[in-house]
């Protein structure tokens, strides 16, 4: 059968993006959803099980993210589900024949909390044919189990960043194969890994890439075979622990390079000389994960009241035309004894005023899911303000209120001369919720002040112009989960709205890179967590500012900023996993750290077609990187810059080149032979468990670099 659910091109003024299946049983389909092969953008799986008879889920040519969250396949639904099936037949086939996912391209592609079992591959990577530079998927995953499946982790083709943290993998064959197509970088953090009749990490001849594991365990794997196989590409294990019997690590010829660091019952058959170090240890969990709550998105108060008012029985116009405050605000105020939902009907609403939506009360529009600001719907139009960005805020929340569903547009914006607005929504205020909301052109975006703590957003969508999220005195734990910003919520946009199809889109990011202090800012807060917080050109990625900020970020990828992440905070330690940053050159640097206390679990840094000017500048604090990847290449500043009053722990690191495209911008240029990556130190406190570089690179400032190989 052709595929069930397909994701058509959703890209552009009159395409809104954020194609969406949540809380759906497909029960038997051959293919069960498309994400492509035509451009797509936005993509949402949620809550979706599936007995799928040859693909699962197939995304390619996903260009602004794609987010796929508890997902489950097995063989469960189909055969629970209709009458007479043999189920042992049933894995018997799907074990033969059926992908779970299958990832081509994809610019940064998230997963979380998902479970596929009773296939023959669990996630294959595979070549987007025609797909210029950019034709593999580069991943984010967080907390996967793949089970009673043939493969785990097929690379058939890949050459961008993989970063996988918490996951469990037990398979018939290889957990992780690698052939050899694969050139890029799989890295996994606190894994489980455990195969019936063959490796748990194959490295196939002619592979060139590098796998890494750190804070993992290989449970079990064929008697007589090796935990890990390599005959191509580089192989780095750093605080791991084997539980089988045998040899545990095979570095045969063809192996470009090894580092095994601090490894428990692990041993290894070395046939690649010097091009490998080898040392055992005593296995310790690093404690880290522990504080990274189980839920990761938190859970929203919302309404306990059934009373609705609808804003068009009040008289309000949908035209844009008249300004209709008075009459929103009257709805709101009319349900602050009861609590309940203002609804506002799909149309154009002027609103020049302020609004305060009451304890209990929710302000809310049509949409259901994240949504671009060319969807329409419910549009707010606000001049409130306007030219004074220190002025009230258009909504303000109370405690226990929210908002939901709606598009705030600002129609006297200016994208030449960008026109300062107050913040578009506000609290300071415990409980709130801002969820499926979109603000799609205002100046400054979210703000969550004193006393806030308990908020719950989800799905904040859009673009301002100085900054989309600011989070400053939250007293509780607070959660912000799957925002996406980005400049085309602008510029992307019809002339059906007033003030829309800005024109040049180029010229908006130029204002974009002069106008934005940070994507999002984070003060003092005793407890907040970020989860799959995307941004592309926030000039800075995030600010972390205040001085006894605490909080856990999970999955935050910045791309096409300046400036990854900037820390500038003297407070409690920082949790940093599966963060990722992507340069461009306006002052480009990876991290700039003035003072603090971070741990990164399984980052990765880069740049697009250039070479950056700095990469991880460590002014001042103490930071413990456990399993990077960063692309750097010859630079004055270095690849990693440690100052005098910094100290830096790094391990399980993989440093590659990063330059231009090429003449045929087919593929990156390569590093040369007289180039050389830095990482340069001024201090004392500069310890390096396990580093890796693809082609050269120069330490300066350490005097054990044992365990710093090139795997070229």
């Amino acid at each position: 059968y052709p595929v069930t659910m397909q994701a058509i091109d959703c890209v552009g003024s009159n395409n809104s993006g954020y194609p969406t299946l949540k809380y759906s049983t497909l029960v038997n389909p051959y293919r069960g959803v498309n994400f492509g092969p035509t451009w797509n953008e936005l993509g949402v799986l949620e809550h979706v099980y599936m007995t799928p008879l040859e693909i699962g889920v197939y995304v390619n040519m996903t260009t602004d993210i794609g987010r796929i969250e508890d997902l489950y396949i097995s063989a469960d639904y189909y055969s629970k589900f209709a009458s007479g099936i043999d189920k042992n037949k049933l894995i018997s086939y799907m074990k033969n024949n059926v992908v779970g996912m299958e990832l081509l391209r994809s610019d940064w592609q998230y997963v979380y909390r998902s479970e596929i079992k009773d296939v023959y591959i669990g996630i294959k990577f595979s070549q987007a044919l025609g797909a210029g530079a950019v034709d593999s998927c580069n991943s984010q995953m967080y907390d996967l189990k793949i089970s009673n499946s043939t493969y785990g982790l097929y690379f058939a083709y890949n050459k961008t960043f993989n970063l996988l943290t918490k996951v469990d993998i037990s398979t018939d064959k290889e957990c992780v194969l690698l052939q050899k197509g694969f050139s890029g970088s799989v890295s996994l953090n606190t894994a489980t890994l455990s195969s019936k009749n063959s490796s748990c990490i194959t490295s196939n001849a002619g592979s060139t890439g590098a796998v890494s594991l750190m804070d993992s365990t290989l449970v079990s794997w064929k008697t007589g075979a090796y935990a890990v196989n390599a005959s191509g590409g580089g192989v780095q294990l750093d605080n791991c622990k084997a539980t089988g019997k045998g040899t545990t690590v095979m570095l045969g010829q063809g192996t470009t390079g090894g580092v095994i660091n601090n490894c428990s019952n692990v041993t290894v058959n070395n046939k690649i000389g010097t091009k490998a170090t080898a040392s055992t240890g005593k296995y310790a969990v690093s404690g880290y994960l522990s504080q990274v709550p189980e839920n990761l998105k938190g859970s929203c108060a919302g309404v306990s009241s059934l009373n609705m008012i609808n804003v068009k029985d009040r008289g309000a116009d949908s035209t844009g035309k008249t300004d209709m405050t008075a009459i929103f605000q009257k709805a709101l105020n009319d349900l602050a004894k009861t609590g309940g939902v203002v609804y506002v009907p799909a149309g154009q609403y002027l609103l020049n005023g302020t609004l305060t939506v009451p304890t209990g009360v929710e302000l809310r529009g049509v949409s259901l899911t994240g949504h671009h600001s060319n969807a329409l719907g419910s549009i707010l139009y606000t001049t409130n303000g306007k030219g004074n960005e220190n002025a009230s805020a258009f909504i303000t929340l109370k405690e226990k209120s929210g908002v939901r569903g709606l598009t705030i547009w600002y129609p006297t914006q200016d994208v030449n001369t960008p026109v300062k607005y107050p913040y578009a929504i506000s609290a300071s205020a415990k409980n709130v919720w801002v969820v499926d909301m979109t603000v799609g052109n205002g100046w400054k975006g979210l703000y969550l002040g004193a006393n806030s703590g308990g908020h719950y957003v989800s799905y904040y969508s859009g673009f301002c112009f100085a900054n989309d999220i600011y989070v400053d005195g939250s007293n509780s734990t607070g959660y912000i989960s799957n925002t996406h910003t980005n400049p085309h919520f602008y510029g992307r946009t019809p002339s059906a709205l007033q003030g829309g199809n800005p024109g040049d889109f180029s010229a908006l990011l130029g204002k974009t890179d002069g106008t934005k202090q940070g994507s999002v800012i984070l003060g003092n807060t005793a407890n907040e967590v970020l989860f799959n917080n995307f941004n592309y050109r926030g000039g800075i990625g995030v600010q972390i500012i205040g001085d006894n900020f605490k909080g856990v970020l999970v999955g935050c990828g910045y791309d096409g900023v300046g400036k990854g992440l900037v820390i500038k905070n003297t407070g409690k330690q920082i949790i940093l996993v599966n963060f990722q940053s992507d340069l461009v050159p306006v002052d480009p640097h990876y991290m700039v750290m003035d003072d603090g206390n971070c741990v990164f679990i399984n980052a990765g840094f880069s740049a697009f077609n250039f070479t950056p000017a700095g990469g991880l500048m460590l002014n001042k604090g103490k930071v413990e990187m456990r399993q990077i990847r960063i692309g750097a290449s010859t630079n004055a500043s270095g690849a990693i810059s440690v100052g005098q009053n910094a100290e830096l722990t790094l391990g399980g690191a993989i440093f590659s080149h990063i330059g231009k495209l090429n003449s045929t911008s087919t593929d990156f240029t390569q590093q040369k032979s007289d180039e050389v990556v830095d990482i340069i130190s001024a201090s004392s406190k500069l310890k390096i468990t396990s580093a890796f570089g693809k082609w050269f690179f120069n330490v300066q400032g350490v005097s054990d670099i044992t365990n710093v190989k090139s795997y070229s």
